[in-house]
């Protein structure tokens, strides 16, 4: 039996501008908008850590 967890899931809805980010925090669903640049990511998968599967 396996006996890991699933990663968590972070949604990313991509457009030119912005990053619409979905993710859960205690079984309740969280949403922000960011700018869609390079710095920008980097900080959100920094902050999400490598323990997260990233969808776009």
């Amino acid at each position: 039996m396996d006996s890991t967890l699933p990663l968590p899931v972070v949604g990313i809805d991509v457009s030119r501008a912005t990053l619409a980010v979905c993710y859960q925090v205690n079984e309740q669903a969280k949403h922000l908008e960011v700018s869609n640049n390079k710095a920008v990511f980097q900080e959100l998968a920094k902050a999400c850590g490598a323990h997260c599967q990233f969808v776009m």
